[in-house]
Order: C-alpha cells, then sequence, then structure tokens
C-alpha cells in the first residue's frame, strides 16, 4: 500500500507544501493466477506423447481445462485428469506431472523466475482422484546451456488434495536446503544443477505425483496459484527442519545393523549395514515406507544391555551425505509398526550416537521415552522432545569406556541415530516398519515424563539362530565405523 505525508515548510509569506510518497513494506507478487479469464498458461504433460503420432514422439503439453466457474468462491479455475497425464521417465522416481508451466511459453511470456525462499498459496481439489499411493508435491525445473534440464521435488512438503470439494489454502515457503528437496531427473546426470540454481533461475514448476504404484487415474484441480516474497510462515514454519524422511521415493539412507554379519565371510567380519526395504504404497496414507527383520538384523555386544540396532543411519553415508547435527532438545516425530513383531519382552527407543575424540564412539539410549509400536497397522504419531538431561538416557557403549563421551557433546554432535530394542530375553523377530522420520526445532512440550531409574535388564547370552547365506548379501555394505564398531 502506499500512504501519503504532507508537510508544510513556511518560508516568510509562502508556505511550501512537500508530498512524501512512502512505500510501506509489503510483499513482491512474481506470480498471481487467478484463472478468472482462462487457464493463464498452465498445461498438463504427456511424456512423449507416444499415442499421438502427428507430434513425431515428441513431448506433449495439453492446454489445461479451464472452467468458468466452481473454483473458490465459484470464480473460474483449471484441471488436469489422468487423459492428459502420463508416467514421466526417466525421472527418478517416476514421476506425474499433472499441472506444469514454461516461463517462455507464448501465453505467459516472462522470464526465469528466482523463487529461493520465496512463498507459494494455492487450493487443490481432487475429483475422483485415486492417487495409487502417490503424494502431489510442488516442483521446479531448470535449463543450463549445453547442461539442459534439472528437476528438484519439494518433498519435504506434500500438498494436501481436499476430496470432492475446495478445502483450506496451501500455503508454504520454498526453503533453500537441498535436505528438504529430491532431485527427480538431470539431462546430464554427472553434472546436475544444484537446487540453489534451479530456484535461483527456474524456467518451469508445477505440480506433481510422486509415489504411486500404478498409474494415477482421476481430476486434479486446482485455483487462485500464487509465488510471492511475503515472508509469511505457516503455523509451523518457525521450526527449522533438520531430517526430513518421507519415504516418498526411497529409503533415503536408512539401513539395518547386522552386529559383525559373521555369517557373510565376504564381508570381512566387518560390521554389516543392510538396506532398510523400501516400499512404494502400504505406508502412512497409502504413502511409501522402510521396514527391517529378523533376517537383517543381530544382537549388538558388548553394549550393555545388548541392543538391536532395529533401524539406523549415519549422516556420513553417500547417500545422506550430510553432517553431524545438533540434536540437543531437538523434536523428533515419526510412525513405528510391527508386523509379527515378537520384541521377547524389549521395548524400542531413540538412541544417538557420536565419534568426538578423543572417547570415540559412545551411544546414548533415551530410555526415558519407550516408544510405542503399533501391531500389525498404522497408529498415532509418535513425538517426543530430545531433552539433554542424563538421567532421562542411559549411556550403552563407548569405545573408550574409561572416558566416555558425556550426552550433551554426544547430542551436540549427533554422527548416528536410529531406532533399538532394548530389554529382551531373546533375540527379536518379525518386522518393524517406520514412516514420516522427521528432527526440526518445533519447541513441542510433552507432559514431563519422570527419569526411569532402572535400566533395561542384561540379555542373557543367547544362542544364535543359524542364518544361510542369504542371496541377497550383496546389498550388505560392509563398512567399520570410527573405533571399529558400529
Amino acid at each position: 500500500m502506499r500512504s501519503q505525508t504532507v508537510r508544510s515548510f513556511v518560508s516568510g509569506a509562502m508556505a511550501v507544501w512537500v508530498v512524501f510518497v512512502a512505500t510501506a513494506a509489503q510483499a513482491d507478487v512474481l506470480v498471481n493466477n487467478t484463472l478468472n479469464a482462462g487457464r493463464e498458461g498452465w498445461r498438463v504433460y504427456d511424456y512423449n506423447g507416444k499415442p499421438y503420432p502427428q507430434t513425431g514422439g515428441k513431448d506433449v503439453w495439453f492446454d489445461a481445462k479451464w472452467h468458468k466457474s466452481g473454483g473458490v468462491g465459484d470464480s473460474g479455475y483449471i484441471s488436469g485428469d489422468d487423459s492428459m497425464w502420463r508416467i514421466d521417465v526417466p525421472e527418478d522416481p517416476m514421476s506425474i506431472l499433472a499441472l506444469i508451466i514454461y516461463q517462455n511459453w507464448p501465453e505467459v511470456g516472462g522470464r526465469a523466475l528466482d523463487l529461493r525462499n520465496k512463498t507459494v498459496s494455492l487450493y487443490l481439489r481432487g475429483d475422483n482422484l485415486d492417487l495409487k499411493g502417490a503424494k502431489a508435491y510442488f516442483w521446479a525445473l531448470s535449463y543450463r546451456k549445453g547442461l539442459g534440464g534439472t528437476r528438484w521435488h519439494f518433498m519435504s512438503k506434500p500438498l494436501h488434495v481436499s476430496k470432492g470439494s475446495w478445502g483450506q489454502k496451501v500455503t508454504f515457503q520454498l526453503t533453500n536446503d537441498e535436505r528438504l528437496w529430491h532431485r527427480t531427473y538431470s539431462y546430464t546426470p554427472s553434472n546436475p544443477a544444484s537446487l540453489d540454481y534451479v530456484l535461483e533461475h527456474a524456467d518451469s514448476y508445477g505440480i506433481s505425483f510422486l509415489g504411486f504404484s500404478g498409474e494415477p487415474t482421476g481430476t486434479l484441480a486446482m485455483d487462485e496459484f500464487t509465488i510471492t516474497t511475503d515472508p509469511v510462515p505457516e503455523p509451523d514454519a518457525a521450526a527449522k527442519v533438520l531430517v526430513n524422511n518421507a519415504f516418498s521415493a526411497g529409503r533415503e539412507g536408512w539401513r539395518v545393523y547386522d552386529y559383525n554379519g559373521k555369517p557373510y565371510p565376504q564381508t570381512g567380519g566387518e560390521n554389516v549395514y543392510f538396506n532398510a526395504k523400501w516400499h512404494k504404497s502400504g505406508g502412512v496414507g497409502d504413502s511409501g515406507y522402510i521396514s527391517g527383520d529378523d533376517s537383517m538384523w543381530r544382537i549388538d555386544v558388548p553394549e550393555d544391555p545388548m541392543s538391536i540396532l532395529a533401524l539406523m543411519i549415519y549422516q556420513n553415508w553417500p547417500e545422506v551425505g550430510g553432517r553431524p547435527l545438533d540434536l540437543r532438545n531437538k523434536t523428533v516425530s515419526l510412525y513405528l509398526r510391527g508386523d509379527n513383531l515378537d520384541l521377547k519382552g524389549a521395548k524400542a527407543y531413540f538412541w544417538v550416537l557420536s565419534n568426538r575424540r578423543p572417547a570415540g564412539g559412545t551411544r546414548w539410549h533415551f530410555t526415558a521415552k519407550p516408544l510405542p509400536v503399533s501391531k500389525d497397522r498404522w497408529g498415532e504419531k509418535i513425538t517426543f522432545q530430545l531433552t539433554n538431561d542424563e538421567s532421562l538416557w542411559h549411556r550403552t557403549w563407548s569405545y573408550t569406556p574409561s572416558n566416555p563421551t558425556s550426552l550433551d557433546r554426544v547430542l551436540e554432535h549427533v554422527d548416528s541415530f536410529g531406532i533399538s530394542f532394548l530389554g529382551f530375553s531373546g533375540e527379536p523377530t518379525g518386522t518393524v516398519s517406520m514412516d514420516e522420520f522427521l528432527i526440526s526445532t518445533d519447541p513441542i512440550r510433552e507432559p514431563t515424563t519422570p527419569a526411569v531409574s532402572a535400566v533395561p535388564p542384561h540379555h542373557p547370552e543367547s544362542a544364535r539362530r543359524k542364518r544361510a547365506m542369504r542371496s541377497d548379501a550383496t546389498e550388505a555394505v560392509a563398512q567399520p565405523a570410527s573405533g571399529g564398531k558400529d
């Protein structure tokens, strides 16, 4: 908004009126598609248009359908449907670009946009829409001269698609942080464009479906699409997201720990981390999820008490590519499910490990917060804060027992973390599954949890079951950690 301030300066008998025009701070609008007068350039992508020989097998973009009324407030809106879209390969994972726009299309007539940390808002509606386990996401693409396009999807923000009616406006900020995005495609895989470059020079963007088990069917409608510099946060946007594993596109680095991998002589007796199993659907909201089972884990000694590291991740693993995290007083949320899971009296816990010198590896388990594992189904989301208080944790192992690393220093410099089982009478069997794992600075406060005075009991040395050599043992990664132990 523009405001005017009028002041008079008097010089002798003459008054001089000067008008100062001040511009109040406001958001710059980069894109404002009200869709009241037409589709405003939006189309639907049909990969290679193969049923349309007249195109010579080239890419086909169908004009999105424009509807004069029926939108938000009975305004105009656009839609695309399964008669227009097709699975796009070789995206990884394969995708549907359900609604798409290019800045250089004639009806748009714009230049590449700088979308770094900009704010997007829109309404989405699905009519008879079956996503086959997928979720909707925002994506951006940029072309570099001689190197072709690179596309990134904003995986940390699945977009809510209201069923059969217009729901709440979806608003989010395009945070310039590669940990929150997933690169699905680059014309030059050996030299892809960084997220920062793509967001700074966005030639194209739109709405996609990722994580489907088959081609989605039905209709997707959109109204009131805007991109602005407005820094208005979402209700939870004040929280900085450190880790966001939606598992819509893969296991995102998670593995299962098999202590020393002794049945696998090809590893030379080194630590073995089996890739967690990734499932494209069947997770929360029929999304992707991961799992580990008793064919992959083994009791870890000389932990005190002995443990099973059922699901784990290292920040320096290639597919993670991160640095140690400061998890002091951070908030964790996740879903856990057990299928035919017999914990033999154990409970599930969250744990952290740091390989800080001089002590080497030290692991602490958050024993004040046993994690409920829903039986054969997805239950409620589990949320807890990693309180930096040693009375709430139990140290199970240190490479240098005489000089272990304190909880504070471990939480400040976390190299690895995951889900464990402690307190069993025999090796747990069955499958544990996880979905929507998140670590953030969100200061959620739970009711005070009393300190656990007793740690899980020692597990008596049990006879290890013999395991046949696995045909998929090549999935195991022999990778000694600092100090020669996980």
